[in-house]
């Protein structure tokens, strides 16, 4: 758009320019008006002592009075029109210039705008393409801890690791963002029964060996989407931004922390199922200090909330890791 506003600056300078030309001729005529004027005046005058005359000089002062007196008052005019004329030529250039320069303009913002189109359409797909990346990374992970029988936590945090740099990348991933993932496994039973974390990888490791905790049913996110699959194995918790009120009373936490919560504006959370009858056997929660990183709506958003989703169906597979 630098070159549009160069060419606007420039029809402004021929503009300027224009009317201090036009200006100055104006000016220059103006002066002329009363010498024509006073010729006409003259003339007239003449015309009408001659008649007074007799004979033939009377008759030709008579004549050369009129022609004069035409002659001055047709400058006049002249003039007039002539500077009316330069006027509205002056108006109608101008008026196509800058008709030119606005069809100019909109035609590079449509340029523009369909190349951020493009660049928008290059980046979802790089994006895409990790997100496949990264559950491949996670199946043959699990399929590397089948052959080993390694312990589940183990298989977990491994699954995680090999795939997080894409993860990241798929979820719209920004530098200085906060952002988790973490793989809960239901344990203990009746009353102590909980969620509890078996593997995670969060952009600060302090905060992940600090912060993690296990969640009570219909506690927290997690816990809320624990207690909502019991009635909807499809359920899943997915939050754009958790500072609305709705939010904040949707999901209770026990000695709630003000500090620790600002580390979690945007969630989503899926069940991870087992067996014909969709047995609960874990949860996979992600979040980000980034208002809308998890959202239904907009591609990337979109994208992000099924990439968690996938995380939760690959490490469904590691329940047969657990299993007697």
């Amino acid at each position: 758009m630098g070159e549009i506003e160069e060419l606007k600056a420039r029809l402004r300078k021929g503009e300027q320019s224009f009317f201090d030309k036009f200006s100055a001729r104006i000016t220059y005529v103006e002066r002329l008006r009363p010498i024509f004027g006073f010729v006409a005046v003259g003339g007239a005058m003449v015309a009408a002592i001659a008649r007074f005359i007799p004979g033939p000089w009377g008759l030709g002062l008579v004549v050369t009075g009129a022609v004069v007196a035409a002659a001055g008052g047709g400058f006049v005019v002249l003039m007039d029109f002539k500077k009316l004329e330069i006027s509205q030529e002056g108006r109608d250039a101008h008026k196509t210039a800058d008709d030119a320069i606005e069809a100019l303009a909109a035609k590079t913002a449509e340029l523009e705008a369909a190349e951020d189109r493009v660049k928008q359409t290059a980046a979802f797909d790089r994006k895409r393409l990790a997100r496949i990346e990264a559950t491949r990374l996670m199946i043959e992970s699990v399929e590397a801890a089948f052959l080993k029988q390694a312990d589940v936590p183990k298989s977990a945090q491994q699954m995680l690791e090999r795939a997080i740099s894409n993860l990241r990348t798929a979820v719209d991933y920004q530098a200085g963002d906060f952002l988790t993932f973490t793989i809960f496994q239901k344990t203990g039973s009746g009353a102590q029964e909980q969620m509890t974390p078996i593997a995670r990888e969060w952009t600060d490791e302090r905060d992940a060996l600090r912060l993690g905790r296990s969640w009570k049913r219909g506690r927290g996110y997690t816990g809320h989407l624990w207690s909502l699959a019991r009635d909807n194995p499809f359920a899943s918790v997915v939050e754009p931004d958790t500072r609305k009120r709705e939010a904040q009373e949707r999901y209770k936490v026990d000695k709630p922390d003000a500090a620790r919560e600002s580390r979690y504006r945007s969630v989503a959370s899926f069940p991870i199922l087992i067996g014909a009858d969709n047995e609960i056997w874990g949860v996979v929660t992600a979040t980000s200090d980034r208002v809308g990183v998890f959202d239904r709506s907009g591609d990337l958003p979109h994208q992000g909330v099924e990439t968690v989703r996938d995380v939760a169906m690959v490490a469904s597979l590691l329940a047969k890791l657990s299993a007697p």
